[in-house]
């Protein structure tokens, strides 16, 4: 499998919202880094540095979705 196709996977993964679909997609070994002090992490209250599949998965699960309640399109 091809870069863009892997990319293409984990958004479809994350685009799901199910946590098994997405802890398939990510390494154990996945960091999120973003910007310090990004808008999302502010306004969620969350750290903008994430080390793990269960850390990642548990933000776009559950943290990401108080900002988009009804998904990210």
């Amino acid at each position: 499998m091809g870069t863009k196709d892997a990319a293409i996977d984990v958004w479809r993964a994350f685009a799901t919202r199910d946590p098994e679909q997405i802890r398939a997609v990510l390494a154990d070994d996945v960091m999120w880094t973003a910007p310090p002090a990004n808008a999302t992490a502010v306004a969620l209250g969350v750290a903008d540095h994430m080390a793990g599949r269960d850390a990642v998965t548990s933000f776009l699960v559950d943290d990401v979705r108080r900002l988009f309640p009804d998904g990210i399109d």
